[in-house]
């Protein structure tokens, strides 16, 4: 699922939005084709839905991965990339059609919008990630990996009216740090 508007944030950060279908029948030879420089995983929906999406998003990070790759993963993305990689995911209460800060070391917004039903506590973050800013209620809303270039965040930038320049910085930094040509 991609929000249009995700496109124009991705440009304005200095990357070239490429969307990647998500049923396509030879996923590695198109990314092969294509050789992105980095990915984002958007929002939309619950994890495993639909399975064609759901074997595109396990073949972009296992790439992503393999060629040390970065990926942003925004919501439902975020859950995906967590549980990927081992997490557990559970149902939340509060966290849809809602807005709250987020704090932590790693980025601190007064105010972002949230849309998720299901989200990660510390003991289903997997293994090699390490929490950047959680909710009031103490739920994880940012996370990044110790050593892959990937970073996930419970929130969606692109939703806002007007992003401001931390949220852009916050997709730059995710998108551009490893790869400066394209998204």
């Amino acid at each position: 699922s991609l929000e249009a508007r995700l496109a124009a944030v991705v440009w304005d950060v200095g990357a070239l939005p490429l969307p990647l279908p998500n049923d396509l029948a030879h996923v590695e030879s198109y990314l092969d084709a294509l050789q992105p420089h980095a990915f984002i995983l958007s929002g939309g929906g619950d994890i495993g839905t639909p399975a064609s999406r759901a074997r595109v998003e396990d073949a972009v990070l296992a790439r992503a991965r393999g060629r040390r790759l970065p990926v942003l993963g925004i919501c439902r993305g975020m859950q995906v990339m967590l549980a990927h990689c081992g997490g557990r995911l559970i149902r939340l209460s509060g966290h849809v059609g809602e807005r709250h800060r987020v704090r932590g070391p790693g980025f601190s917004f007064d105010s972002v919008n949230s849309y998720h039903e299901w989200g990660i506590i510390d003991e289903g973050l997997p293994d090699g990630f390490r929490v950047e800013a959680r909710a009031d209620d103490g739920t994880i809303e940012a996370v990044t990996h110790v050593s892959l270039p990937w970073t996930g965040i419970m929130w969606h930038p692109e939703r806002e009216g007007a992003t401001d320049e931390a949220q852009l910085e916050l997709v730059r930094r995710a998108l551009l740090a490893d790869a400066p040509r394209a998204a």
